[in-house]
Parts: C-alpha cells; structure tokens; sequence
C-alpha cells in the first residue's frame, strides 16, 4: 500500500507556462508555480482555463489551484477576484517604485552634467586667463 501525499496549500506563485500539449480530454498546458521555495507543474486544462486567459497572467502573480490525485490543477472559476486585483496593484506599487528610480537617477545625471559644465568653464576661463598672461 502507498500513500500518496498531496499538497494542502491553494495559492501559489505563478513562474511561466512550459508546455501546451493535446490528450484524451483535449488541450492542456502545464505550468511552473512556486509554493514557500518548493516549484511545482500545475496543469491547465483549455475547458478549465482558456488559453487566452492564462497568456493574460503575469509571472510572479499569485493564483488558486486545487490539489488532486493527478497533481495541482486551476481552473478559471477558482481564481480569487480579489487576489487578481490584489496582483494588479501590487504590480501598480512596483512600477511607481521603478518611476521615482528613475526620476532620482534623471535627476542625478543632470545635476552631474550642471556640476561638469561649471567645471568646464571655469577651465576654459583659467586657460583664457592663462593664455593673456604667460608673456607677462
């Protein structure tokens, strides 16, 4: 007798798709999904979850799935409304971090390029300056 040990966990971390395939109960695609630091294959049935749907998730975007004896599944009707937005804005969150990045860095860059252009004319004052006077 074997036991067969299945997981009790419901959401996960989506990673990427790695493979649509054809069987007996028609189109699939399987994916990786990570739980804790454990990554696991969950199967998407086409009949359960549209293909064009899934393209629609993003990778490190949380998901449900039901475990089963044939391992994880999703299905289009267990997704959490509010884990999809809850996705959403934690994607929002991150790109405005990105933003103010890269107006810090903008910023920076410009008061490098004001500080070298008043480096460079004071130079070309000295030398100016250097050039009326080497005969004195």
């Amino acid at each position: 007798m074997t036991n067969n040990i299945l997981p009790v966990f419901e959401t996960v971390e989506f990673l990427r798709v790695v493979h649509y395939g054809e069987g007996k109960k028609g189109k699939f695609a399987v994916a990786i999904v990570k739980r804790d630091q454990n990554e696991y294959t969950t199967l998407f049935p086409q009949e359960d979850f549209p293909f064009e749907k899934l393209q629609l998730i993003q990778e490190g975007q949380i998901i449900k799935v039901k475990p089963s004896q044939g391992g994880l599944r999703a299905r289009l009707k267990d997704q959490d409304i509010k884990l999809i937005a809850q996705n959403t804005e934690d994607i929002a969150i991150e790109v405005c971090h990105l933003k103010d990045k890269v107006d810090g860095l903008e910023n920076r860059q410009s008061e490098r390029f004001d500080h070298l252009e008043k480096v460079v004319n004071q130079l070309k004052t000295l030398i100016v300056w250097w050039d009326e006077h080497k005969d004195e």
